[in-house]
């Protein structure tokens, strides 16, 4: 147990120096560049913008952007915390019932929500009734009701369901376990449902693989 507690906490650490770092390379590199005032893309100063011609002079300062960059499933966030501590995470509300840490954050640590938990990732372990992380979670997410998640890399423990668009690793839910697009690994849960060129094993009353139903136990590779 000493030695699985010490992998987790060497993966967050080495995370969270990886990721320092590339805040402090962003950050440097916005010393030197410029938002266009007609189209938002950023720039070097004393240019022009290709994407609308707009001319940018050396005393124009940088301008902060005013919405996030929209990723393939969510949104890109840089805000990162080592612990979250919420009541809840709404869909509205800019800072919702966060009492350390923000939704739509990077979460490398752990996160501890009372009710929904919404993280653009997780790197570590969260708890929450409901866990909706929109990228990649790495490590263990346990929700009381369900999880949600882009990419699974680790454990993703469901009261009720489980669902995410690539799986690398393990699926436990009290009724129902989706992977979408990518999945390798074991799926424990009522019913299981895994794409076509899945790899792995899949235990319930009815396990579904690509079009091939079977009950108790399906597998492929």
């Amino acid at each position: 147990m000493r030695k699985v507690l010490k992998c987790i906490l060497l993966v967050v650490f080495v995370s969270v120096v990886y990721n320092a770092s590339a805040q402090a390379s962003l950050a440097v590199s916005d010393m030197s560049t410029a938002l266009c005032s007609k189209c938002g893309e950023r720039v070097s100063e004393g240019k022009f913008c290709e994407n609308c011609g707009e001319n940018l002079t050396i005393s124009e300062s940088p301008k902060e952007s005013q919405s996030p960059k929209e990723s393939s499933i969510g949104y890109y966030s840089n805000k990162v915390y080592l612990l979250k501590l919420s009541l809840g995470d709404s869909t509205t509300a800019k800072d919702d019932m966060c009492i350390f840490g923000k939704k739509d954050s990077n979460i490398y640590g752990l996160d501890l929500t009372l009710f929904l938990s919404r993280n653009h990732r997780l790197y570590g372990v969260g708890f929450a009734l409901g866990s909706d992380v929109s990228e990649k979670m790495g490590g263990i997410q346990v929700g009381g009701l369900g999880n949600k998640t882009g990419e699974v890399y680790g454990f993703q423990i469901g009261g009720l369901f489980n669902g995410a668009r690539e799986v690398y690793g393990f699926q436990i839910g009290g009724l129902f376990n989706q992977t979408e697009t990518v999945f390798r690994g074991l799926q424990i849960g009522l019913f299981n449902d895994a794409p076509k060129d899945s790899k792995g094993f899949q235990f319930g009353l009815f396990n579904n693989i690509g079009n091939r139903l079977m009950p108790i136990f399906n597998m492929n590779f």
